[in-house]
């Protein structure tokens, strides 16, 4: 099975299947009825004579199947002198002043997939731009993104007026296209599915080859953390698994920590647990495998690893709704490097917005000044200044259910420090706990009204 670069694809998680399971409802439905139709008001009489129909909800005209095409043929939409080239150039403009660096396009990159491009001034294998989308006859629309500095998609759009019937039939044409995406996609994921859980099975849960070197490199004990290990690639491998245990695709790590997944796998709405849920007992969510690892050592709570900062709501949301008793809270990436340059600090922003919208707490890690920019997760909090760290910090800004268990206490010492990150000496226990440490209000309030017996 083929792999792709680390990111994530679309799905639904959580609280949001029931509404996936309805929008895939209506897509079946909207390709049951048939070849959308441009019918005038002045003709709807005659259209209906010839066996067309008139659908409320999707408000446009369509020939049934079974109907007689060649007789309401005279019905099909059709726009005339719409400028493409035209269109496509506005659209690569759009794409300039959003930061990316667009390619020659042509209208065979108008397909309505996303597809990947660098931003501008970088390596054409930077690929953190993205665009999709569609010409149609009336038109060109379209969404551009800039993954480092924007939140967001910018949506284009460039269109040729057309009458309102005419307009209707394009419309319902462009949501049967955008049907039949959804449908490739969803049959896509269930192969992979297949193909990964067929993977998983076969990788070994004996620790060796590069997937364990990563380990040690990451100075984590001498466990798998559940995780297996694939001879064949000589990687790390982890499940990526939806809040049912259901593998849709893997994660794989090779020694030097590069990341891949299954190609065309899903993965928003999954995870990789380390330690078993229960609900009523805590459980914190963390972006990556070494990161959810050092919170397990730490604390030895329940850990789900969301892969993706964007992951961390849908992940977060579908264990909330699983795991309604279970305190829970987020320990974020902490992307300094780009804040430093102006940017936005994704791991934080990501991490605090699902937290507020789900009420529960989050944490990022904070760094001596003289650590290095590469450091950004509670792993290199760990390497860096030790395991001691990381629990005065957690200690500091997260509620009191969130105490180190005693097997946590009890473990042994991590692996010798990476020389990556250096050998400084470790301060004293909790020298930062107090300040410079992203965490959530509630946490803070909680603090104040009873400190945490943590031996401070």
């Amino acid at each position: 099975m083929s792999e792709a670069s680390a990111r994530p694809t679309s799905a639904a998680s959580g609280s949001a299947a029931a509404t996936t399971t309805d929008a895939a409802t209506n897509a079946d439905r909207i390709l049951r009825l048939g070849r959308p139709l441009a019918v005038p008001k002045d003709r709807r009489d005659e259209a209906w004579q010839l066996g067309a129909r008139y659908d409320k909800e999707e408000r446009a005209w369509f020939a049934p199947p079974g109907s007689d095409w060649n007789a309401l043929q005279r019905f099909e939409p059709r726009v005339e002198n719409f400028d493409r080239w035209g269109a496509i150039e506005k659209f690569e403009a759009a794409m300039l002043a959003a930061g990316l660096e667009p390619p020659a396009l042509t209208e065979a990159d108008f397909d309505g997939e996303w597809h990947r491009v660098p931003l501008k001034g970088k390596r054409a294998s930077n690929k953190a731009g993205g665009f999709k989308g569609e010409i149609t006859q009336d038109g060109l629309r379209g969404l551009i993104r800039n993954y480092v500095d924007h939140d967001r998609p910018v949506a284009f759009s460039e269109r040729q007026w057309t009458d309102p019937h005419v307009f209707a039939a394009l419309q319902a044409e462009q949501r049967q296209r955008q049907a039949e995406r959804e449908a490739a996609l969803k049959a896509s994921h269930e192969q992979t599915a297949r193909e990964a859980e067929r993977r998983w099975l076969r990788a070994s849960k004996e620790p060796g080859g590069g997937g364990f070197r990563y380990i040690e490199r990451k100075g984590l004990w001498a466990v798998s953390f559940g995780a297996r290990f694939e001879r064949r690639t000589d990687k790390l491998v982890l499940s990526a698994s939806d809040i049912d245990g259901r593998i849709w695709s893997v994660q794989t790590i090779n020694a030097e920590g590069d990341k891949f997944f299954c190609k065309d796998g899903r993965v928003a709405g999954c995870m990789f647990w380390i330690g078993k849920p229960v609900d009523g007992q805590p459980i914190t969510v963390v972006e990556g495998f070494a990161t959810g690892a050092s919170a397990r050592m730490a604390l030895g709570h329940a850990v789900a690893v969301a892969f993706f900062a964007v992951n961390l709501r849908p992940v977060a949301e579908a264990i909330r709704e699983r795991f309604p008793s279970s305190p829970m809270a987020i320990l974020a990436d902490n992307d300094r490097a780009t804040e430093a340059d102006g940017k936005k600090n994704a791991g934080v922003e990501k991490a605090k917005a699902a937290a507020e919208a789900l009420n529960i707490d989050w944490l990022a890690p904070a760094f001596a000044p003289s650590t290095s920019f590469s450091a950004t997760d509670w792993n290199d909090l760990m390497l860096a200044e030790g395991l001691s760290e990381v629990r005065a910090q957690c200690a500091a800004g997260l509620p009191r259910a969130f105490e180190p268990t005693a097997r946590a206490l009890a473990g042994p010492r991590p692996i010798a420090i990476a020389p990556a990150l250096g050998d400084r000496a470790t301060p004293p226990r909790g020298a930062r706990a107090a300040h410079a440490i992203h965490a959530s209000s509630r946490a803070r309030e909680e603090r104040e009204a009873a400190p945490i017996a943590m031996g401070r």
